[in-house]
């Protein structure tokens, strides 16, 4: 890994984490962060060794400090995540902004699903400033996309058996019949606190698969339908802008729907 300025430096709450899959999606993503109006350390992985220069460029007009780390592209953006996790990159944030240079290439509607991600989570400086008010009542574990939150069991995929592995190796109870809870795309504000098992997990637990652009069933798969459930685990409520705190499995939506799916 490589810095510019030192993070972690007093007064500065929030993180940010980029996965720079696709060079060309870079500087849309960069260029909202100007709507984090308080100072932010930025994190950027990346498998491409030659954006470090213009992630420094670009994440120094806006953040306090800028760390690039150039990774293999397994787990694509929940690998990376995960990895820097365990390393205790964001302990003591009070929340921190997963996003990803998403492209969904399978479907033409990617380009507009991911900057609609985008928007609910850092849309505007007053968008996010709404999100971090819900983190310091110290009773939020994540913030994400109301519309993206899929809960319909058909969404579990081939995924169901392995999600269950999981969390029971990371602690957490869930039902013989465990319901089904995630932010589609995997971009969402988080509490450090309220992933914290994954730091306490035996590493074969989180051994990712090379990439051979599957679409279901691997590791990362597993992974992005935990984070709800773990945050409920550490007695932290999932939620959206738009509910203001409120439990968002309180409310219907199975109905939900994403562009790409």
């Amino acid at each position: 890994m490589a810095s510019w300025q030192t993070p972690h430096a007093s007064g500065v709450r929030l993180a940010v984490l980029v996965h720079a899959y696709f060079p060309d999606v870079l500087e849309e993503i960069m260029a909202r962060l100007a709507n984090i109006i308080e100072p932010f350390d930025l994190y950027v992985t990346t498998p491409h060794e030659e954006l470090a220069a213009p992630i420094f460029r670009m994440g120094s007009t806006h953040a306090a400090s800028v760390t690039v780390a150039v990774t293999e592209n397994r787990g694509r953006d929940i690998g990376p995540f995960v990895n820097l996790f365990r390393e205790r990159a964001f302990d003591n944030y009070l929340a921190v902004l997963k996003l990803h240079t998403k492209k969904s290439r399978y479907s033409a509607q990617g380009d507009i699903w991911r900057r609609s991600l985008v928007n609910e989570l850092i849309g505007d400086s007053l968008k996010v400033r709404r999100i971090v008010a819900l983190f310091e009542t110290g009773q939020i574990g994540l913030v994400g996309p109301y519309a993206d939150y899929l809960s319909h069991p058909s969404f579990w995929g081939s995924n169901r058996e392995r999600t269950g592995s999981l969390l029971t190796a990371l602690g957490a109870r869930m039902e013989v019949a465990p319901s089904l809870g995630f932010f589609a795309g995997s971009m969402f504000w988080f509490a450090p606190v309220a992933l914290k098992p994954l730091q306490e997990a035996r590493g074969e637990s989180l051994a990712f698969e090379p990439e051979a652009g599957q679409q279901d069933g691997t590791l990362a798969h597993a992974l992005e339908r935990i984070f709800a459930p773990l945050a409920r685990a550490q007695g932290l409520r999932t939620t959206s802008l738009q509910l203001q705190g409120m439990e968002i499995a309180d409310t219907d939506t199975s109905g939900n729907r994403v562009p790409v799916l």
